[in-house]
């Protein structure tokens, strides 16, 4: 039986409420800060780990790694090579 459009539109606003609705649930009762998401996803990745153990060895060696940050509010790139480490 085909819907009319008006039918349509109320059933795809009312998926897309729902949607955000989840979204909201799963963004608060995170454990993780939304920061450090892609460092976390960039060491789960093997070469990302690899491209990112290099960087992390040439600004350690220009003495910056202290001051570059791995996104605009993620974590700086000596915290990023201590991850390396540790994983």
């Amino acid at each position: 039986m085909p819907q009319s459009k008006e039918v349509h539109k109320e059933y795809m606003r009312a998926k897309r409420r729902k949607g955000s609705q989840i979204e909201g649930v799963h963004s608060e009762g995170s454990q993780i800060p939304g920061s450090m998401l892609p460092i976390l996803t960039a060491l789960s990745d093997i070469k990302m780990r690899a491209k990112l153990r290099l960087i992390c060895e040439e600004l350690k060696t220009h003495h910056v790694s202290k001051e570059v940050r791995y996104g605009i509010a993620g974590p700086t790139m000596d915290i990023c090579g201590e991850l390396l480490e540790a994983f």
